[in-house]
């Protein structure tokens, strides 16, 4: 069902984590290659620490918010899952080699090129969009992968919001004034009793840097922070819900009531607050500048990749953040997607 209310407070979780690490660690949130990172590369302050965040949200939702745990039911658009186990590993990794395959060589999925390149204003980001939900919405349509609802999708359903709207309400205003208050306040801070141990902070120009010690632990308070907040985001959005996914790339079946656009929220108050934002920003706190992806390039293989990637979002409705959040609530599945991802991705290193 249409849940505008609780997709728009998830997306806008979604836009305090991406900018709380945009404008505090100057780079931006992009799954694939975190999980790519976190196994070939494990480093609690450039991957472990966000990724460790992101796991520790459904422990929130389970005690606080458990309307929002998603239910999953695969049978319904595979039917031959339901008393067949082999089959459901075959395919979870299967798509999940898809996915990696594909977001390898398409350099990013949809955190990374939705979300984080439209947020720039990324032309090759715009492109990688286009093609991945162009292949996810056909791969849906002509393979009809769809989760009914009961009546028409488009009917609005506030039910969960009216149910936890005290908890939900407190949550956006703690990570509203924890984004743009609290963490630039404590980074500002922090940079001035690095100042005032300096003998002649007047004249040294590194006067408004962190000394290392400090740069590194705030960079792993603001990574818990985003990470916590990105995966609270994409569970009361809807975004860890195969049925909510694959009903949003269900646009062209408006017409047999089996469209929710409840996702169309992720634009509204992820990326659009972010691309005026993220304009103002013009230096992250924590470093001298930004790390982050600057490429023009939209090589042949790059437009492959995202095709794959979009083919195998729109088989099961799962893209790589909601992929790490499958290994709290679909673990046996989500095991074989997310080892095969890696799989995936590190091949189509190898093959590049």
């Amino acid at each position: 069902m249409f849940t505008p209310i609780e997709s728009a407070i998830g997306a806008l979780l979604i836009q305090f984590s991406t900018t709380n690490y945009y404008q505090q660690v100057g780079k931006t949130i992009g799954f694939s290659s975190l999980i790519s990172g976190a196994i070939k590369s494990p480093s609690i302050e450039k991957n472990l620490s966000l990724l460790a965040g992101v796991l520790l949200s459904p422990v929130f939702v389970h005690y606080f918010l458990p309307d929002f745990i998603p239910v999953l039911n695969f049978s319904i658009p595979f039917p031959s899952l339901l008393n067949n186990t082999v089959n459901g590993y075959a395919l979870f990794s299967s798509v999940g080699f898809l996915v990696g395959l594909g977001t390898s060589f398409g350099c990013g999925c949809t955190s990374g090129h939705m979300l984080a390149g439209l947020s720039r204003l990324r032309f090759r980001s715009f492109v990688a969009t286009c093609v991945f939900a162009s292949m996810a919405i056909l791969t849906n349509t002509v393979f009809n992968l769809n989760y009914p609802c009961p009546g028409n999708c488009i009917t609005p359903d506030s039910s969960n919001f009216e149910n936890n709207s005290k908890t939900l309400l407190s949550l956006l205003a703690f990570s509203f004034i924890s984004t743009y208050f609290i963490l630039p306040k404590l980074a500002k801070s922090a940079k001035s009793a690095s100042c005032s141990k300096k003998t002649d902070s007047k004249s040294d120009p590194n006067c408004n840097q962190l000394n290392p010690t400090c740069q590194k632990r705030l960079t792993i308070v603001n990574s818990l922070f985003s990470g916590f907040t990105f995966g609270l985001g994409l569970i009361i959005s809807g975004m860890t819900n195969p049925a909510k996914v694959t009903g949003f790339l269900s646009i062209l079946k408006i017409n047999q009531g089996l469209f929710d656009p409840s996702l169309i929220m992720i634009i509204l108050f992820t990326i659009i607050p972010n691309i005026f934002i993220w304009e103002s920003i013009k230096k992250p706190q924590l470093n001298n500048e930004f790390d982050v992806a600057n490429s023009n390039e939209i090589p042949i293989k790059f437009l492959i990749g995202n095709a794959l990637f979009g083919i195998g979002w729109g088989i099961l409705g799962i893209c790589p953040g909601p992929g790490i959040l499958g290994l709290v609530y679909n673990t046996k599945y989500a095991l074989a997607w997310v080892a095969n991802f890696f799989l995936g991705y590190s091949s189509a290193k190898l093959l590049a």
